[in-house]
């Protein structure tokens, strides 16, 4: 192993998958197998971007140390990967339902993969079944900073079936965040509330709230743009 751990230090990424795959498979019941295995998968997908290889290595230790802390590791990246390489969001829902459900996992583990499936979800276009596991996500874990972005997440669910009337309130209650590690969750529930007023002819509300984030927002421009437009169409309005 320490071969290999140099072989990756000096960045000959292949040589060291060698001596990785060379370790595991005349050492396949070591302490360290597992961790072969998770250098083999980590510098496929980090290194040489080749993200089915690391699906093959990461599946591997997966399937065959899934008790380990390398195994937990590698079904969280599973997910991750068929999510965001190959836009496989019912795949990545299946491998995130493992670390959901599995023994073991810790507390961030679980809140991660409870996000990522909502977010999975949403991709998919499943918006009710996004807001259930948004909701669960809200429920176990309320205090977490995932808990805040599912608040977020239940918004943009109603948002994205136009519905508004439902998506303005959760949005309003994400505005009132406070705290240095949320404001930007509520700078962004701010706009989106703004946009929702904007869209159902509350043009003063949006007008207000638009304003209000013009000098938080990550793009001022991107506000200023949207108030001219806004003022302008008001300014039809009354003519």
């Amino acid at each position: 192993m320490q071969q290999g751990e140099k072989l990756l230090a000096e960045r000959r990424y292949q040589d060291a998958i060698s001596h990785f795959r060379q370790y595991y498979l005349e050492h396949p019941h070591a302490k360290e197998a597992p961790l072969a295995l998770l250098r083999i998968g980590n510098i496929y997908r980090l290194h040489l971007k080749d993200f089915k290889k690391s699906i093959e290595a990461f599946g591997v230790l997966s399937q065959r140390f899934p008790e380990t802390d390398e195994g937990r590791q590698a079904q969280l990246l599973l997910g991750g990967i068929h999510a965001s390489q190959f836009n496989d969001y019912q795949q990545a829902i299946v491998e995130y339902q493992k670390v959901v459900l599995g023994k073991g996992y810790s507390d961030g583990q679980r809140i991660e993969a409870l996000l990522k499936t909502g977010n999975a979800y949403f991709s998919l276009g499943n918006f009710v079944q996004a807001r259930i596991e948004y909701k669960k996500l809200k429920q176990e874990y309320a205090e977490s900073y995932a808990a805040k972005v599912a608040t977020l997440q239940l918004a943009n669910c109603f948002n994205a079936e136009g519905d508004c009337q439902k998506a303005i309130p959760i949005y309003q209650e994400v505005a009132a965040f406070t705290g240095d590690e949320i404001k930007n969750l509520a700078v962004q529930g701010t706009f989106a509330a703004a946009a929702c007023f904007e869209e159902l002819g509350k043009y003063e509300e949006a007008l207000k709230l638009f304003d209000s984030v013009k000098n938080s927002y990550p793009s001022r421009r991107v506000v200023e743009v949207r108030i001219e437009k806004l003022k302008a169409r008001m300014h039809e309005v009354i003519k």
